[in-house]
């Protein structure tokens, strides 16, 4: 985590930022403490001076003011540059997180799992973004202020060290305990969190249809039971939280105790001026303070422990394997399967598919045709048996340039005609052109001309299945074209009109159809029903 964080995260810029920030944290440390002999020695001038004290009194007063007004500017420079670190980390985080999953391998994300994925990674990188600096820079500042106000007691009296010392172990320890109670609680409280989040979320986005079929109160029920065990354990971390405060508290008002009677004793016998009093009493907080805001610094850690982890491991997925694509006149597939897990999913699949030829992959719902889709096309590798791709002069090896239209795949914010470009940017205006007729789009093109809303909400399922099919075939590069559930959301007669049009658009490309409805499977060159290779 550390090494991903330095060597990653950390530019050189930021390396030095960081160099800068420790330099600024320690002199900001030195000179909050330095007051404290500035303060007994115009105590004790006071006190036990005359008039010609008069001058250095003065001096150490006016050196106090600068004192405290540099530390101000410091610190004001110290939150400025974390700030701008931060800002930094979250862009080179979020960059190389969209980096690596535009580049994992699709067999590690399944693709339904990929609204789950961008709600985790966006919670996390945002959570990250906000907290990748300040947490560490407060535990150096805290331990900086704690290790020179111990210098700058035994300035004063070195006994003073021996009343201090306990604070800092019994704080160290609290933190050591609480650190591994909390970091466990907190991982069980994420899950939790992300469990309820998916709930809460479905249940708004579907309360339509849990109004129409009076299911509010069964969902109502579901949320309140994944918010029940959420608040199990956000109760749980209250309890270790509030044990560790109750402990350091404790510890912290018994040794001001003891610094007050113990310093008091010392002025009685002479071993420790007025000014030396009033001077610890002054800033004896400043000892037990940055120990206390060790608690909650050490509460972020541990989440920011938490998010890091969950992204690491999303960045530890496998790279996919650089493809080289080529025109492919022909595919094979020699006993073919396919497992996740345990669960085996195809077996002994063998097919050929040509240049010109169109497959369609019939079953019940659930039964792996996507799967199957996946393991023609070279998207998923194959755990039995080989998939083998042949070029024009008969060579194996480069694989096919696959155009997908995936079953519920994401329509972004923006026009029906850029939504379409997403898959073909340099497609000219005249196949754009032939493109909407082929899908029918020309009702759909005038009644919106603006942006059609988070994920195409503002189109209906027939628009947007004809959206995401003119998507599909604006590829013209492609080799291979697969259509996840085209007739899904379109009507009968739609459906067969577009089928039709699509297929002899795409006459000489290779074409993959994944239906549940047979109404043009005699149509296709080839049919085969996934029940077969179980």
């Amino acid at each position: 985590m550390i090494q991903y964080f330095w060597k990653k995260l950390l530019t050189p810029q930021l390396r030095l930022m960081f160099g800068i920030q420790l330099i600024l944290l320690s002199v900001c440390a030195f000179i909050r403490l330095y007051p404290m002999l500035l303060i007994r020695d115009v105590v004790d001038l006071a006190v036990y001076g005359h008039d010609e004290n008069m001058g250095p009194i003065i001096v150490a007063g006016a050196l106090y003011l600068v004192v405290q007004i540099s530390q101000v500017a410091i610190e004001s420079c110290s939150k400025y540059l974390s700030s701008r670190m931060q800002a930094q980390i979250a862009f080179h985080l979020q960059k190389d997180i969209y980096s690596h999953i535009s580049e994992v391998s699709l067999q590690s994300i399944p693709f339904h799992d990929s609204a789950q994925l961008s709600s985790t990674l966006a919670q996390d990188t945002q959570f990250i973004g906000e907290n990748a600096v300040r947490p560490f820079t407060g535990l150096v500042s805290s331990v900086l202020t704690f290790l020179f106000g111990i210098y700058f007691m035994a300035q004063i009296n070195g006994i003073m060290i021996f009343v201090v010392l306990p604070l800092g172990f019994i704080c160290s320890l609290s933190i050591r305990i609480i650190s591994r109670l909390s970091y466990e609680n907190l991982l069980a409280q994420r899950e939790w969190y992300i469990k309820l989040w998916k709930v809460f979320t479905e249940g708004i986005l579907g309360f339509l249809p849990l109004r129409f079929h009076h299911s509010i109160n069964r969902y109502s029920e579901k949320i309140a039971s994944q918010g029940r065990k959420l608040e199990q354990t956000s109760v749980t971390q209250g309890k270790i939280e509030s044990i560790s405060h109750f402990a350091t508290s404790v510890s912290f008002m018994a040794t001001i105790g003891l610094i007050m009677i113990i310093s008091a004793l010392l002025v009685v016998k002479g071993r420790m001026t007025l000014g030396g009093l009033t001077a610890v009493m002054m800033y004896n907080h400043m000892l037990s303070d940055p120990l206390l805001s060790l608690q909650e610094i050490t509460h972020k850690v541990q989440q920011l422990k938490v998010s890091l982890t969950r992204v690491l491991d999303i960045m530890e997925l496998p790279w996919e394997e650089k493809k080289t694509f080529g025109y492919i006149r022909e595919i094979r597939v020699i006993e073919g399967g396919f497992s996740y897990g345990d669960q085996v999913i195809l077996k002994h699949v063998n097919l050929r598919l040509v240049q010109g030829q169109s497959l369609m992959i019939t079953g019940r719902s659930g039964t792996g045709k996507t799967t199957m889709a996946n393991l023609i096309s070279g998207i998923y590798e194959p755990d039995e048996g080989r998939v083998l791709f042949f070029d024009f002069a008969g060579k194996e090896g480069n694989r096919p340039r696959v155009s997908y239209m995936l079953q519920d795949e994401y329509i972004f914010d923006d026009t029906v005609k850029n939504n379409i470009l997403v898959g073909n940017e340099k497609l000219k205006e005249e196949e754009l052109g032939k493109i909407i007729q082929v899908c029918q789009l020309e009702e759909v093109m005038e009644n919106h001309k603006g942006p059609v809303g988070d994920n195409g909400e503002k189109l209906s399922g027939g628009e947007r299945k004809r959206v995401l099919i003119a998507r599909a075939i604006a590829d013209t590069e492609a080799d291979l074209y697969i259509f996840d559930e085209m007739s899904a959301s379109l009507d009968h007669q739609t459906f067969i009109g577009i089928w039709n049009q699509v297929d002899h658009y795409l006459k000489g490309k290779m074409r993959i159809y994944i239906e549940h409805n047979l109404a043009v499977k005699d149509q296709a060159d080839q049919v085969v029903d996934i029940k077969n290779f179980k």
